[in-house]
């Protein structure tokens, strides 16, 4: 389901389709794959919400948090950054905390 996602998202081996990879990117991610997760979460992040075309900050949250709790390094990276940019700038150096130590090198 993951690559088939890829696949529609970038227009390889078929027609190019935001509305499908969005929506097995959901399926996959709804299945526990990481990866799935993470790109579900960039596309809410991004925009790609194709039922409203808008940000939805808050289901891009849940879908990074879902991966970071499976270890997905840049999706805790993410998580610090929505911290940091959009509620509490206060609470960056707490974002930290879900980001490891060797993914830390991407803050700098």
């Amino acid at each position: 389901m993951l690559y088939l996602a890829i696949c529609y998202e970038n227009g390889e081996g078929t027609e190019k389709s935001l509305e499908k990879a969005f929506y097995w990117y959901q399926k996959a991610a709804e299945n526990g794959e990481k990866e799935a997760m993470f790109n579900l979460a960039s596309s809410y992040y991004n925009n790609y919400d194709v039922e409203k075309m808008e940000q939805n900050t808050e289901k891009a949250f849940y879908w990074y948090q879902k991966a970071a709790e499976n270890g997905y390094e840049r999706a805790m990276f993410n998580l610090a950054n929505i911290y940091y940019w959009k509620w509490n700038r206060k609470e960056f150096r707490t974002s930290l905390l879900l980001v490891p130590t060797s993914s830390r090198k991407w803050l700098y």
